[in-house]
């Protein structure tokens, strides 16, 4: 049942290939309007930015390759050039994403090499 999927497996299930630059789409796409929406006390839309974030670090893509693909973009949902420090945020905050995303890799191989179930304990739900 596709309405029961988190939108992390309704994403990883897409028939469409998400290749580097659909990624930095999705990213660029979600940023302003993450930043907008948090400022009124709504999580939701940085949910997305942080799945789009998540998708270029499942794809192996290194943050320096992932952050100029970003800047390229040939979207530019906020109808104008992002000042350089909501550029820095936005990069910021992708650094946040693929350094949890590091730590979460490294605790469950921890983990798991001392026989466990790869879980490290608590775990962090990035998406719901």
């Amino acid at each position: 049942n596709e309405e029961s999927k988190t939108p992390q497996e309704r994403f990883n299930n897409s028939k469409e290939e998400v290749t580097p630059e659909k990624v930095a789409e999705m990213i660029e796409v979600s940023f302003l309007q993450s930043c907008l929406q948090l400022s009124q006390g709504y999580v939701d839309v940085l949910k997305l930015f942080i799945v789009a974030v998540q998708a270029g670090y499942e794809r192996r893509l290194p943050l320096k390759e992932l952050i100029p693909l970003v800047e390229v973009c040939p979207v530019n949902s906020a109808g104008r050039e992002l000042m350089k420090e909501e550029k820095s945020l936005r990069d910021e905050w992708m650094l946040v994403v693929y350094s949890v995303l590091d730590s979460l890799m490294t605790r469950n191989d921890v983990d798991s090499s001392l026989g466990g179930n790869g879980k490290g304990g608590d775990e962090l739900m990035l998406v719901e």
